[in-house]
């Protein structure tokens, strides 16, 4: 049995990056079929940032991802021995995926590692387009609610809330008031904080009560909805107002990088296709649609083969 031999990298605060590792040195092998650490870099980088942070952090999930790719090339070299390589369909399937790993490269290099400073670009276009960055009024509430169920009258509900309503007045802390009478499943992880809310993120009455308030820390008469009754602990108000640039900058800047990306791009590909002699086989292409299809009808009309008895379960006639 092979013995499988993982050299991993480890990722510190202050370790290098993958750019300044060698990319060619080997990672797992066994010998005769062996792996450089360019096959973990190329399987890593082609994924969302945060997917990668979250297959670096976890080592048993990162191993896992070497040795499979240490088996797929073991089953690979299995294949390239018994001449699988050689079928027509299979040397196209692996040029299309070639193809395909070598455009996303040309693309990339269309632009190359030069990204004109989009700071000055951003800035420009917060101050002409002030509008894009309005901050609507937004509350921050928590609440109790009495939930409206089976069994339960709604004027007894009434006398519930309104009790609990008593004591928040009184000065009881609303977090403990929550804790014990509420009936909103999320209260046992907020404590009744619904968080910075718009106007539209809230169900009809009780936004209208929550943004009617003004006063923090007041506490709201009782509200009724679909779902019971509630009342109100406004914990901060928020104005109107326009989002200061340093809130919306990184967000431009990246807006602006990948519009510049992209002109870059789309433009590379009109000038190739103008360039582009394509001639087709129109004939070639026929005859193989024809044949195709002919597959694929009879295969589709076909009952499936679960479905079809062996000679020795029919009866006779």
């Amino acid at each position: 049995m092979r013995i499988i031999s993982i050299i991993l990298f480890f990722v510190y605060a202050s370790a290098a990056t993958a750019d300044d590792v060698d990319l060619k040195a080997g990672l797992v092998g066994d010998g005769e079929t062996n792996l450089p650490l360019a096959a973990l870099e190329a399987s890593i980088s082609s994924r969302d940032p945060s997917v990668q942070l979250k297959v670096l952090k976890n080592r048993k999930n990162l191993n896992e991802l070497v040795s499979n790719l240490y088996y797929a090339e073991m089953v690979a070299r299995e294949a390239i021995a018994m001449g699988l390589d050689t079928d027509p369909v299979v040397q196209a399937e692996i040029r299309n995926v070639k193809n395909r790993v070598l455009t996303r490269a040309r693309l990339k290099a269309v632009y190359g590692d030069f990204i004109p400073k989009m700071a000055a670009a951003a800035e420009e276009h917060y101050i002409a387009h002030q509008e894009e960055f309005k901050s609507p009024l937004k509350v921050r509430v928590a609440h109790v609610l009495v939930r409206h169920q089976v069994g339960r009258n709604w004027d007894d509900m009434l006398k519930r809330i309104e009790n609990i309503r008593k004591q928040a007045l009184d000065g009881r802390d609303f977090t403990e008031l929550v804790d014990e009478y509420s009936d909103d499943p999320s209260s046992k992880i907020n404590h009744g904080d619904l968080g910075w809310k718009e106007a539209t993120q809230l169900v009809k009455p009780f936004s209208d009560t929550a943004f009617s308030m003004k006063e923090k820390n007041s506490i709201s008469a009782v509200v009724k909805t679909r779902f019971g009754y509630h009342i109100i602990k406004l914990l901060d108000r928020q104005e109107a107002g326009f989002k200061e640039f340093s809130e919306v900058k990184a967000q431009l800047i990246a807006k602006f990088t990948n519009e510049y990306r992209k002109t870059r791009r789309d433009q590379y590909l009109v000038d190739l296709k103008s360039k582009a002699k394509i001639g087709i086989e129109k004939k070639l292409l026929d005859t193989y649609i024809a044949n195709k299809l002919l597959k694929l009808e009879a295969l589709v009309a076909a009952p499936p083969a679960a479905m079809i008895k062996p000679n020795s379960m029919q009866k006779n006639n």
